[in-house]
């Protein structure tokens, strides 16, 4: 009997508790924070700006007061990215049927169901011109790089990666990453395609020299100076003929070993340990 008093309060309790749940689920505001793979939870200490799917990277101009954000589909500009009230918009702009650009809200269904832009794309890393005016947009699997002018927005020109460089013929270039010299004089454009990064001459917008950079290459950094460049891969598979093999007769003077060693250090220490000697072999 006792078991039957209590059975409608439960069922209501655990109604109440679901309709609670989907209340808190369903909302369009901004979300509050994240939590991270391992469990932590995290909050914004500034303004939290929503923009599309996968940023891959960020580039601010000069003068602080935009931000690009490369993403899928396009990328998305933010406007005085430091104010409690940056104004985010997407490039291209999305235009309504009397003309006006419409600006991307914080309502997610306007982001995603906008029609992407064929002529604009887009992939992991951006580049302003040191002064600001120039924004250059490796596009990807098109293999090249377009060049906007960054206060209208509008194309003013494009460096393609595919064609003769160093008397090699490059095809099926995958423009991902561009870097500026400090001096804006020279981009260097990660081709992933080919695995090489390109140097290209602004002055005269030709390429001038293609440098190998090893397997599945990623990302690149240039030092303050402009006189290293550093690109992760996935290693060099970069092999030499040794001395004295001849392919003819790989039996009797190839190897006989497998071709890798390790350094080995042996310590000693002397009978009175006054002494400490290292060797390697």
């Amino acid at each position: 009997m006792i078991r039957k008093k209590y059975t409608a309060p439960l069922v209501s309790l655990c109604i109440a508790v679901s309709l609670c749940a989907g209340q808190a689920q369903v909302t369009s505001d901004p979300p509050k924070g994240a939590i991270l793979p391992n469990g932590r939870a995290i909050d914004p200490v500034g303004t939290w700006t929503p923009i599309a799917p996968m940023p891959f990277a960020l580039a601010v101009s000069p003068d602080g007061k935009h931000l690009v954000a490369p993403s899928i589909g396009w990328p998305y500009i933010i406007d005085n990215p430091g104010s409690s009230s940056p104004r985010y918009r997407r490039f291209p702009e999305i235009k309504a049927e009397n003309g006006s650009t419409i600006l991307p809200s914080n309502d997610p269904h306007l982001r995603v169901s906008s029609t992407n832009d064929p002529n604009t794309q887009v992939h992991m890393g951006v580049a302003y011109s040191p002064h600001g005016s120039l924004l250059y947009d490796p596009t990807g699997d098109s293999g090249a790089v377009d060049i906007y002018d960054s206060k209208t927005w509008q194309h003013v020109g494009r460096i393609e990666l595919d064609g003769k460089l160093n008397g090699k013929t490059y095809k099926e270039s995958y423009a991902a990453v561009a870097l500026l010299s400090p001096d804006g004089k020279t981009l260097y454009v990660l081709d992933q395609g080919n695995w090489r990064v390109v140097i290209v001459d602004l002055g005269t917008k030709q390429l001038i020299a293609g440098l190998p950079t090893g397997s599945n290459p990623l990302a690149m950094a240039l030092s303050p100076d402009g006189s290293r460049l550093y690109v992760t891969n996935s290693g060099l598979f970069e092999y030499q003929m040794v001395p004295g093999v001849k392919l003819a007769d790989p039996l009797h003077t190839g190897l006989h070993f497998a071709p890798f060693g390790y350094i080995f250090y042996r310590s000693f220490v002397s009978a009175t340990a006054s002494r400490r000697a290292t060797t390697r072999s």
